[in-house]
């Protein structure tokens, strides 16, 4: 906790559940280094996947002072940072564009989640899963999808999910090593017939006005495909 800002501390320090206030410091911590590392290219050859705990500390106790006054002399629209998590992970995106990430590990009980918010096409690739649990690892997939898409347009989920769907550049690789983030699909977003004015008005509004066919996801699952995640840039 005392490495964080006092800004996040006292946002961690609002939080009564431990799990939920552990999340916090972690997030604190990787928005802190992550950001750090992205505009101070000191730290050559780091490899975020390779960051030990002995490693964040350090980099925290380095960070920790100039962090705060780093993030105000840069200019807001000069990097775009989001963060995600869920059960046992905290996740980081930064970027020089707008930039969405999610990560998740719930099942959907009977897929009633599917069934009413997912457009057709995403409801058979879930529903088409060899079993029940390749079914929630494809609802997994494609809910982190839907979200990261909207979280990189800053508009969170306030648009209904099925006025737009992934457009796949192959179709999801089933293979998944435990414990290692394995990437199963990339592809493009593109919208359904009259999707809603808030949508195509933050599409329009973003700082390079990108088309939908520039937005771009990486999805990968993680601990054997128990989560998926989803990186929107």
């Amino acid at each position: 906790m005392g490495l964080l800002p006092l800004s996040r501390q006292e946002k961690a320090l609002k939080l009564k559940n431990d799990g939920a206030k552990a999340q916090s410091i972690a997030a604190g911590l990787l928005l802190m280094v992550g950001t750090m590392l992205y505009l101070d290219s000191e730290e050559q050859g780091f490899k975020l996947q390779e960051l030990t705990h002995a490693a964040i500390m350090h980099l925290a106790n380095k960070y920790a002072d100039a962090y705060e006054s780093k993030i105000s002399d840069n200019d807001k629209e000069s990097f775009y940072t989001n963060l995600s998590h869920s059960g046992d992970y905290v996740v980081l995106a930064v970027g020089d564009s707008p930039v969405g990430i999610d990560v998740e590990h719930k099942n959907d009980k009977d897929f009633k989640v599917t069934k009413r918010m997912f457009t057709e096409t995403e409801q058979s690739y879930i529903l088409n899963g060899a079993d029940i649990e390749s079914s929630q690892q494809r609802f997994r997939d494609i809910w982190t999808i839907n979200e990261a898409f909207l979280k990189c347009l800053g508009i969170g989920i306030s648009v209904p999910l099925n006025t737009f769907e992934p457009k796949f550049d192959v179709d999801m690789d089933e293979r998944v090593q435990n414990c290692v983030a394995e990437l199963v699909c990339t592809g493009s977003i593109q919208l359904k017939d009259n999707p809603p004015e808030k949508l195509v008005a933050s599409i329009a509004q973003t700082t390079r006005k990108k088309r939908m066919e520039e937005y771009r996801f990486s999805t990968y699952r993680i601990d054997g495909g128990d989560y998926s995640l989803t990186f929107v840039s």
